[in-house]
């Protein structure tokens, strides 16, 4: 909404500010931290929905799957690029804090992304002014304001208002025009979310009355009179009181109907999958298949066709907002040189047949050394006395190796990964 005040019109969001201070809890302890101690308690629009399976299944599946992923610091570009693992940014992003897991750090960070308007970074500094701590922020202690690139976050402390815009690092959900604050999807979508809860609701009331067929009497009385009496004479058709000795008696076109509303009628199982399509549908996730399971499964080619579509449709926007949103924090990057990135190797993953044999292929034309091909493939470490450092520098079938170098004298038996190599004498 839009606010008068004397310094000019202001954007404000929609939500309660209310001083909530809770003693000893974790958020307060952050707040502490950045030298906050009273915040607005304000609620999220639409957390409801998550009480929805399909919808809980997304920002988990989006969430977690960023967990999963190894945040690096790089330099250079394309063929040129190299991670620098000991940057103070790629410790931080791997410890972010005591106690806090990179795991759950990026997991709760890309699933506000989904489920606020932005995520939120606290940044803790020690006593020289260095960022020695990132957490993760509950974005609804915070108000955004302002325009797309003089953003102001906005916090509580003693009634009021405290910038905190240099403490934080805003990662903004999508929004549909330039602006300091993003779009929540569950707001965006909460129509669809409604119709979630309701098939649910409906399903839920199905089996607490045991599928049971209900009755129902048809061109009853017209008098409200005769109708009532009529119920009464077919109570235990209805969980009624039944007294003794009476008959359930019908009259005139009145007639006796038996409901079989069953979940095969009401086509349960398809709209299970057309409710789970349509969550997908709002997250963005492809395959939408992996938000339920099919009765009759669709077989791809292979496992790394699905890796792909998700990847390449769901993930890698996300996993670019999240990069790009840190890199932008020139407190965090001061060095234009270095960039975040996630390390998606292991999530790309082929099935084990494919790598295997482009690994031994480039091997043969010396892409790889024998090192680099067992640990690509199966995560084996180093052959003993160099063996596997050994460059095929012309491609098998060509020619023998110029200058190779001479092989290891006999030696006796080697232990390797545990086991006992036997040397040919």
């Amino acid at each position: 909404m839009i606010v008068r005040t004397v310094a000019g019109d202001q954007r404000i969001q929609m939500k309660a500010a209310v001083d909530v201070v809770t003693p000893g809890s974790w958020d307060a302890q952050i707040m502490s931290a950045l030298g906050i101690t009273h915040w607005s308690g304000q609620t999220a629009f639409g957390l409801g929905a998550l009480e929805r399976a399909a919808v809980a299944a997304a920002v988990k599946l989006i969430s977690e799957s960023v967990g999963c992923m190894v945040l690096r610091t790089y330099e250079g570009p394309a063929l040129d690029r190299q991670p620098v693992y000991d940057s103070p940014q790629a410790q931080l992003f791997q410890r972010p804090a005591p106690g806090v897991s990179a795991f759950d750090f990026w997991s709760d960070i890309s699933a506000a992304v989904e489920t606020n308007t932005c995520a939120l970074i606290g940044k803790i500094r020690d006593r020289s002014g260095e960022i020695v701590q990132l957490l993760p922020l509950d974005p609804d202690w915070f108000q955004i304001r302002g325009g797309p690139y003089d953003r102001e976050v906005i916090g509580w402390q003693g009634g009021k208002h405290v910038d905190v815009t240099g403490d934080v690092i805003v990662i903004r959900s999508w929004a549909s025009k330039p602006q300091a604050d993003g779009t929540s999807t569950l707001a965006m979508h909460g129509r669809t979310f409604q119709w979630a809860g309701a098939y649910e609701e409906y399903r839920g009331r199905y089996f607490e009355n045991d599928g049971s067929v209900d009755q129902v009497i048809e061109n009853g009385p017209m008098v409200k009179d005769q109708r009532d009496e009529m119920l009464r004479g077919w109570a235990r058709s209805f969980g009624g009181p039944i007294r003794k000795g009476r008959v359930g008696m019908l009259w005139g076109p009145a007639s006796l109907k038996q409901m079989t509303n069953t979940l095969q009628a009401a086509q349960a199982a398809e709209l299970a999958v057309t409710i789970a399509q349509q969550v997908a549908t709002a997250f963005r996730i492809y395959p939408a298949s992996l938000l339920y399971a099919e009765q009759q499964p669709h077989r791809e080619p292979n496992l790394e066709f699905i890796r792909g579509q998700f990847y390449s449709f769901t993930l890698h926007p996300r996993l670019r907002r999240i990069e790009e949103a840190l890199s932008a924090d020139v407190e965090l990057f001061p060095d234009p040189d270095l960039y975040p990135m996630f390390d998606t190797a292991d999530f790309l993953r082929a099935d084990l047949a494919t790598l295997s044999a482009a690994a031994h292929a480039m091997k043969q034309d010396g892409s790889l050394m024998g090192d680099e091909q067992r640990a690509l493939v199966l995560g084996l470490p180093r052959l003993p006395n160099g063996q596997g450092q050994i460059v095929q520098q012309t491609p098998v079938g060509g020619a023998p190796n110029a200058n190779q170098p001479p092989q290891p004298d006999s030696t006796p038996p080697a232990a390797l990964n545990g086991h006992r190599q036997e040397v040919p004498v």
